[in-house]
């Protein structure tokens, strides 16, 4: 399954659903794009003028997600399964440079 996120949203998105939103959506035009893997599954971010977007995620088998906008330049995306949990952070770093940490919990 792969979600598609919409930017500009300030909810929580879970399961197989993202948030619903009105804003269009994110553009790679101009824009850095990094992806994140982690062993609960893979994101793919966009960096644009101090903004992070959350452009698509893909579930490892036996995961679900949570995707978090913490503010315009931060979005935090957590796989979860039974016994492990893995959370990709994208931001933009305090010298404007594209940063995407990860941190793998195994229970």
């Amino acid at each position: 399954m792969v979600a598609t996120a919409t930017p500009g949203t300030n909810t929580k998105s879970t399961g197989g659903s993202p948030a619903p939103t009105t804003p269009p959506p994110p553009t790679t035009e101009g824009a850095q794009v990094r992806k994140a893997a982690t062993s609960g599954g893979t994101a793919r971010f966009s960096y644009t003028k101090g903004y992070v977007d959350l452009l698509e995620l893909q579930p490892g088998a036996g995961y679900t997600w949570e995707a978090y906008r913490l503010a315009n330049d931060y979005v935090a995306v957590r796989f979860t399964s039974y016994y492990h949990v893995s959370t990709i952070y994208a931001y933009w770093s305090t010298n404007k440079m594209p940063c995407i940490v990860v941190y793998e919990e195994t229970y």
